[in-house]
């Protein structure tokens, strides 16, 4: 292919982006993968019947789901991708369904306003979601269902998204850990299970500590509390000996960031450890594609400041907020971790 049919192949992806999303999410609402997952090699009478749609319908939803490598076809039978197998179906490793919805739901139309936000300098696509909250969370908060669409996509209780957090072992030392803006604690449970002798706290906003709370209570564990709170006015709480910041420093700027570190670094004894959980971009800001979407995410909706921001940033914020012994570390899927000491 020359470069100029391989550029039209390149431009062609991006200007018909909407029908790839809007074909994932028809596919996910539908039920198109969990059934091929459960009767794979279904012709397209068949998956029109268990989708209950006409065989016309079906049919250019499978055009599109090809199109897209959802879904495989092979002597006039259908079957999921191997990237529908592992993210689509309810036995995937690592499900992104939840994900899809949110993006669906909260995010689609705000993103419409992508351009106005950045000459504006701030998030725009906030004034399209219902409540008065200043910010995402906040109005989430104000709205139940919405905040539960957040919650499912943006903390899926799955351990192959996070297992770099998961395994590391300088959790072995920890005892009492706070979970700063933990959310429902499907993480704090996750990371209890694999590390017994923790006991965590979790710190957020009433309402997500409403829900993390009745999730620790069916969990039967007493190792794992709540402390509702706004992180940017009320104290930490005391006698940690590490705080986690899981996938929400990268939502602000950078004072407010240099800010909670501090007050990390102030909560902490002495040999106390923090932990940095998130995405993270490349060093240059060239890459990639989930740092560019969650950058984009937060200037039109999420906060209207903050990036995924490059780990050299974070090594020096913690360097100048006194902490030391950093360690980092990074994996495929764009995630990043880094430790340091107090």
């Amino acid at each position: 292919m020359d470069v100029q049919a391989l550029n039209f192949e390149k431009i062609k992806r991006l200007m018909l982006g909407f029908t790839a999303f809007q074909t994932l999410v028809a596919g996910c609402r539908l039920g198109v993968f969990t059934t091929l997952a459960k009767h794979p090699g279904c012709d397209r009478k068949e998956l029109a019947a268990h989708l209950e749609l006409s065989e016309h319908a079906t049919r250019v939803l499978l055009l599109g789901c090809c199109t897209y490598e959802l879904v495989t076809k092979t002597d006039g039978l259908y079957y999921n991708s191997s990237m529908s197998e592992q993210f689509l179906t309810d036995e995937s490793m690592f499900p992104i369904i939840g994900f899809t919805e949110y993006c669906e739901v909260v995010q689609y139309k705000p993103f419409q306003l992508l351009t106005e936000s950045l000459k504006a300098d701030t998030n725009l696509g906030l004034q399209l979601l219902p409540g008065t909250g200043e910010g995402l969370y906040k109005r989430l908060a104000e709205n139940p269902e919405l905040e539960r669409t957040f919650q499912r996509g943006m903390a899926p209780n799955d351990r192959g998204s996070r297992q770099l957090l998961f395994d590391a072992k300088e959790f072995a030392d920890v005892h009492r850990l706070l979970d700063v803006a933990g959310g429902p604690g499907l993480i704090a449970g996750l990371l209890k299970e694999d590390h017994p002798q923790l006991e965590i706290t979790l710190v957020d906003l009433p309402s997500v500590c409403e829900e993390a709370s009745a999730a620790f209570a069916k969990s039967g564990s007493t190792d794992l509390h709540v402390h509702p709170g706004d992180i940017f006015v009320d104290d930490f709480p005391t006698g940690m000996d590490a705080i986690m910041f899981s996938h929400i420093l990268e939502v602000f700027a950078e004072e407010k960031i240099i800010f909670l570190l501090e007050k990390a670094f102030d909560a902490l004894p002495e040999g106390g450890k923090i932990f940095i959980y998130g995405m993270a971009c490349d060093d240059d800001e060239s890459g990639a594609d989930m740092a560019a979407w969650g950058s984009l995410y937060f200037m039109v909706l999420a906060s209207g400041e903050g990036m995924m921001y490059p780990v050299p940033d974070y090594r020096r914020w913690l360097t100048a907020a006194g902490f030391s012994d950093i360690v980092e570390r990074t994996n495929d899927f764009e995630n990043m971790i880094i430790i340091a000491s107090k």
